[in-house]
């Protein structure tokens, strides 16, 4: 792998200047979405590119310039090329010459490089062009450094350099080797442009908890070496990778190992494949079969298991022989070898899957939350997503979403701050996160409407409000939603109504209520029919051996077997 990355530093690619806004697009694909199409419309200037750190670049007569965010022209166009402003600095280029301004248009490093970078830390890399002694019409390029004053920091002398990263600058230069053959060799300046290590190596990576790996050839043998320059190993593995919670892994003669900050070997070398850590842990591999490592080197497990996914807060997810279980950071497994799915632990609970159905288990093993939702997601804030199936009042299967939550309960929404709590077999009312009644109701449901809820207890029904208050006793044998916010109930074989505020419409005298049409309900006392209104008013007395719904303002009757029709006011007609 290490090998990869030695030929991406062996060329220094540079920008092209004196460009033309139809250059630009050449250079980048995001060129052409940079031009403010806008303003390039409105304003005198043939292109006017989108605001960036507080300005514009303008493009007029083949010159780049600046308008401020009130389109107010600042610094006249005049360059050949211009970058857009960036930390109050932009490059500028006249005659393929390049430097620096600031945002009143003061050149703040002289336009003289050949090239120039926006500073990073306060340096900004530079090239300038020299000929070949030996070649007239041969050049090349020497890099160096200055600062935001102008000042020459780090002379350009050399072959190679990139932008400072946390105080520190790789540069090379170009020597021949003992076969005659040119190879670029790297060093660390810092700076002040003091070299930290000689130019010695043919690579240097970057920097990973303080420490970067280093070849001296052309990336056959690596080594390491912290900010200081130290070599804190010998160059002799084969291969290596970066630092990472304090280990960086090694290969020697084709196994894999660790070392610790220190250069000690930490894990053995003996490894034929060897995973990053992960935390304190990594992943070896086997015959075919993964286990776990600790960072001493001490075996978590045995490469026994088909498949294991990152330790995550002191867990990870392991397969064998088609099922999944969790292991801790022991090595221990907390759960059988039996899932179907098992998720990462969030907030201390991990969705698993067995046959279709899901449920929850906690960090010792157990389950909290029973594998009876045919959906379910991972927690978050206290609540799980489910989908899960529970009985309406007529015992039909009405399937909802809503939540569970770490206690196990089932949460079923009425609104963003009442829940419906189901656990086990009951029931209760939980309004802005705090339980109002007590889960000891053998079923609760919202009104259509929302505001209120029936509840069931001991095989009678009642009313609640939506923070629990019992609103009616609890003596309804039955109840049905009927319009007009109210319900239909029964008792001891009789049938009234109640709103839902618990209130009663109509006494419970009736042998049958039917559903209103056009505000009127046929009732029934014994074998005679009447009509009420939602207000629970007799419009007609019960008197009519036959009776249908209105329609369209009338209602056939039948009283005495003589046939009628009456109005909505109970007038035969």
């Amino acid at each position: 792998m290490a090998l990869l990355w030695f030929g991406a530093l062996l060329g220094c690619s540079t920008k092209t200047t004196n460009q033309s806004p139809v250059d630009s697009t050449k250079t980048s694909g995001k060129a052409a979405l940079q031009v403010d199409q806008e303003m390039t419309q409105k304003l005198k200037y043939e292109v006017v590119y989108k605001h960036q750190g507080g300005f514009a670049r303008v493009f007029f007569k083949g010159k780049y310039g600046f308008i401020d965010q009130q389109n107010k022209e600042v610094i006249k166009p005049s360059y050949d090329w211009a970058s857009d402003f960036e930390g109050g600095l932009a490059i500028v280029n006249i005659n393929n010459q390049e430097g620096l301004i600031d945002t009143q248009g003061k050149i703040v490093v002289p336009i003289e490089f050949r090239s120039i970078d926006m500073p990073s830390e306060g340096l900004a890399r530079i090239s300038v062009e020299v000929k070949d002694n030996k070649d007239s019409l041969a050049k090349h390029y020497l890099w160096g450094f200055v600062d935001t004053k102008g000042e020459i920091v780090v002379s350009a002398t050399y072959d190679y350099a990139e932008s400072f990263k946390q105080g520190l600058a790789k540069v090379a230069q170009t020597r021949k080797d003992e076969q005659g053959y040119t190879q670029k060799v790297f060093g660390l300046i810092d700076r002040e442009g003091q070299a930290v290590t000689s130019l010695k190596y043919g690579f240097i990576g970057d920097f990973h908890e303080g420490f970067t790996l280093v070849s001296l050839d052309n990336g056959q043998y690596w080594g390491f070496i912290d900010r200081q320059g130290k070599e804190i190993t010998p160059i002799q593995y084969d291969e290596v990778r970066d630092f990472k919670n304090n280990r960086a892994l090694v290969k020697k003669d084709g196994y894999w190992g660790a070392i610790d900050s220190t250069g000690r070997i930490r894990v053995n070398l003996k490894y034929p494949t060897l995973e990053d850590f992960e935390g304190r842990f990594a992943r070896y591999f086997v015959y075919n079969k993964y286990g776990f490592i600790d960072q001493q080197g001490n075996t978590l497990t045995p490469a026994k298991y088909d498949q294991t996914l990152d330790f995550l807060q002191g867990f990870v997810q392991v397969k064998k022989d088609g099922k999944w279980g969790v292991i801790n950071q022991f090595g221990k497994e907390i759960t059988a070898l039996k899932y179907d799915t098992v998720l990462a632990f969030s907030e201390q609970r991990a969705l698993v899957g067995q046959n279709g159905w899901y449920g929850f288990i906690n960090t010792q093993g157990k389950v909290v939350v029973p594998l009876v939702y045919p959906e379910a997601s991972s927690f978050d804030k206290g609540k799980a997503k489910v989908t899960f199936f529970v009985p309406n009042a007529q015992g039909k299967q009405i399937q909802h979403k809503g939540f569970v939550n770490k206690q196990g309960q089932l949460l079923i929404p009425v609104n963003e701050q009442l829940y419906i709590v189901k656990q086990g077999p009951k029931y209760g009312v939980m309004y802005k996160d705090t339980l109002r009644t007590a889960i000891a109701y053998d079923f609760i449901e919202a009104l259509p409407n929302k505001t209120a809820l029936a509840a069931i207890k001991n095989k009678k029904t009642g009313i609640l409000s939506l923070t629990g208050k019992p609103l009616t006793a609890f003596k309804y044998d039955h109840y049905q939603p009927l319009s007009h916010n109210l319900l239909l109930v029964t008792a001891n074989n009789k049938w009234g109504i109640i709103n839902h505020q618990g209130k009663e419409v109509t006494s419970l005298k009736y042998d049958q209520i039917m559903p209103f049409t056009q505000k009127r309900a046929r009732v029934k006392i014994d074998s005679l029919w009447g009509y009420i209104t939602p207000k629970g008013k007799e419009i007609t007395p019960i008197q009519y051996g036959y009776a249908e719904d209105f329609f369209d303002g009338k209602a056939s009757v039948s009283r005495n077997k003589k046939a009628s029709v009456i109005d909505l006011a109970g007038k035969e007609q």
